[in-house]
């Protein structure tokens, strides 16, 4: 529903006083300018004009010309000059001058040509303003600078004083108090404008009305936060930046389905669970890490990432699960998670750059089903429990593709795959058995083998249909490139 601001509601009532003395007839008009100077003349009588002597008559001299500025053609004084005693009209004595009005069948007054300009340029002011009525009423498209004045709430009464009426949309918004009530307070918040930023709060923090914000919310650096939660909260129109909190326990958006910028959540020391189940689309670079207590993390509709995503450094376990994944726009790094002994990617079909699993230590096999290609390198190392790799669909590789350090790594299984662009380095992998390629591989680079006690590096060749290389400096060049 549309609301018309107040000083729209001004501008239509001047509008229509001055239609209604355009309506009225010339001799009403008269009559009223005729008593109106009247009290002017009647004024002047009682607050006679102040004294002028030599010093001030300069001044006076100056001004005279525009003392009775647009009286020609309007009145005549007592000298008779003026159309108006031209004409014959009605006169009066106001202070020793006498003037004259035009009569009703005078000439068409300059008054109606002003007021004419006036009703036009107040029409186009009520267009214009109408129109500016309906951008402030707009909801903002897209992310951009903030370009709201920021509401702070530092103390409850704040929250009260905002919260007054209904429902309420804000521009920036930023919380900087600790009072316990806050949440209650801030209900009739229901979507903020530009950004929200949280400083302060109290150690459980809500905002149970708020279904959209335009642009980012950041809550950094919050010392006394224990758990965080906006459960009705639908999209976010720029990033999402949780970082350096040390207390926060618990992040909860149940209701989240985007966040049109990056997702930052680092450094939050006693972090247990972050209920992100309904969001399906983060757009721009994902970091989670590192948050050691980390142990729950539910993406379970989380379809696209348009850059990076990387998860590192959490108690995730035993299983991290990201179901609906198909598409990763930048490199995918899952790394140093003690405790996860199974990783589900049960439809990721596309990493645009790397993807790298590292130091895993309880993981026990990589199943990657539907993956097709990687733009970058497949790195697998420093897995102590890793025994199983499979990618039965997995056609090409940009990259170089690293499998090393994984102590009882038995298999690698890449079974579709037909472009090897860089080279392959298998090494330090004592229980290795088994390197499954297919005979007609194209490899674009060297395959360095070594240090794996177990694998005949002879039956590698023969799959791959190249000579391996333990050493020279085309081997040292593509060790070069790990981790790039």
């Amino acid at each position: 529903m549309l609301t018309i601001p107040r000083f729209l509601v001004a501008l239509v009532a001047v509008i229509v006083r001055i239609v209604r003395g355009l309506a009225r007839s010339r001799a009403d008009l008269v009559l009223e300018n005729l008593a109106l100077r009247q009290q002017v003349a009647a004024l002047m009588r009682e607050r006679p004009r102040p004294h002028v002597d030599d010093a001030d008559r300069p001044v006076q001299e100056a001004s005279e010309p525009f003392a009775w500025c647009g009286e020609a053609g309007r009145m005549g004084t007592e000298d008779g000059e003026g159309t108006g005693a031209a004409g014959g009209g009605v006169d009066s004595r106001a202070g020793g001058r006498r003037i004259v009005m035009p009569s009703a069948g005078g000439e068409p007054r300059p008054d109606r040509r002003v007021a004419a300009a006036a009703l036009v340029g107040g029409l186009v002011g009520l267009v214009l303003g109408l129109l500016l009525g309906l951008g402030i009423r707009r909801p903002v498209e897209s992310p951009g600078p903030f370009t709201f004045e920021a509401t702070r709430i530092e103390s409850l009464a704040d929250a009260t004083r905002l919260c007054a009426g209904a429902s309420v949309r804000l521009g920036d918004l930023v919380i900087a108090s600790t009072e316990p009530n806050l949440a209650e307070a801030l209900r009739c918040v229901s979507e903020v404008a530009g950004g929200l930023r949280v400083e302060q709060s109290p150690p459980d923090f809500s905002m149970a009305s708020l279904k959209r914000v335009r642009n980012a919310v950041e809550v950094v650096g919050v010392h006394d936060l224990d758990r965080l939660s906006f459960p009705s909260l639908l999209a976010i129109g720029g990033q999402l930046v949780i970082n350096d909190n040390a207390r926060l326990r618990a992040l909860d958006l149940p209701a989240l389905a985007e966040i049109a910028g990056g997702f930052q959540l680092r450094s939050n020391p006693e972090l247990g669970s972050v209920d992100l189940r309904r969001l399906g689309r983060i757009g721009g670079p994902t970091e989670i890490h590192p948050n050691e207590k980390l142990t729950t993390l539910k993406l379970d509709h989380l379809g696209e990432v348009a850059g990076s995503l990387g998860i590192e450094g959490t108690g995730i376990g035993p299983t991290l699960s990201l179901p609906s994944l198909t598409h990763v726009a930048g490199g995918l790094w899952i790394d140093s998670n003690p405790a996860m002994a199974r990783l589900e990617l049960p439809v990721l079909h596309s990493v645009d750059e790397y993807l790298d699993l590292e130091a895993n230590g309880s993981l026990v096999e990589i199943d990657l089903p539907a993956l097709e290609e990687a733009g970058g390198n497949l790195e697998i190392r420093d897995s102590e429990s890793l025994r199983r790799v499979v990618a039965p669909k997995l056609r090409r590789l940009e990259g170089p593709l690293v499998v090393r350090d994984n102590a009882v790594l038995e298999a690698v299984m890449f079974s579709a795959l037909a472009e090897l662009n860089i080279g392959a380095i298998v090494r330090h992998n004592p229980a290795l058995t088994g390197v499954h390629l297919p005979p007609n591989l194209r490899l674009g680079g060297p395959l360095c083998v070594s240090h794996n006690a177990r694998l005949d590096a002879a039956t590698l060749a023969s799959l791959s249909g190249a000579e391996p290389q333990a050493s020279g400096a085309t081997c040292a060049g593509l060790e070069r490139r790990e981790g790039n």
